[in-house]
């Protein structure tokens, strides 16, 4: 599960490579898209993102979730949302 860190601001994580998509995620569920001004989980989808874990479905459960026709990976990093999303 993500974790904030408490008074520490980075200015910038960037923009994401081609192809990979970003979504900011409730930490506690990891089911509610985060909005402008409120904290979240980092989850990333695209073509070179791992699919899973073989032959550890519990692992695969933590680390993975389905979502919009894509296989999300919840990246355990947790992020304050303070400008205009651009991806």
């Amino acid at each position: 599960m993500a974790q904030l860190l408490i008074n520490s601001k980075i200015e910038s994580v960037g923009v994401p490579v081609p192809n990979v998509h970003v979504k900011i995620m409730d930490i506690e569920t990891g089911t509610k898209e985060k909005s402008l001004g409120e904290s979240g989980e980092i989850f990333v989808a695209g073509p070179q993102v791992m699919l899973g874990y073989h032959n550890n479905h519990e692992a695969i459960a933590e680390t993975m979730a389905e979502m919009d026709g894509k296989t999300w990976m919840k990246t355990g990093i947790g992020i304050w949302l303070t400008q205009k999303k651009t991806c």
